[in-house]
């Protein structure tokens, strides 16, 4: 049997292998449309070439690692990215509002088709 490219978890495994101590999370596909991630605290975990596909409303990224990630027809409510990474993310049909990005460190970022409103940058 061929493995996917991006193995898929539900955010109830990620949480789960979260609060057990795992904080890498490379190369994995985060499907959460239809599952509940809200409010989450995830600081300082390495989502380095996820793929996302989610909707997140008041999850705390702090510190959080997304370098190579591609978020499409993702929606980021009320969420903080506080000195988060983000080198070579890809931001397609994704909607990022009242989002804290303070202190965050972003590099060829490419957005196709999203949108952001009321996020802070400083």
């Amino acid at each position: 049997m061929i493995e996917p490219l991006f193995p898929i978890m539900l955010p109830e495994e990620l949480i789960k292998r979260y609060a057990a101590g795992q904080r890498n999370f490379a190369g994995i596909r985060l499907n959460a449309r239809n599952h509940k991630m809200d409010g989450t605290i995830l600081r300082k975990a390495n989502f380095s070439g996820v793929e996302f596909d989610v909707n997140i409303k008041g999850t705390d990224f702090t510190g959080c690692i997304f370098n190579g990630c591609h978020m499409s027809e993702c929606t980021f409510n009320n969420t903080i990215m506080r000195e988060a990474e983000l080198y070579r993310v890809r931001l397609f049909q994704t909607v990022v509002t009242d989002v804290d990005m303070s202190h965050a460190r972003l590099c060829n970022v490419e957005m196709s088709e999203a949108f952001l409103k009321r996020v802070n940058l400083h």
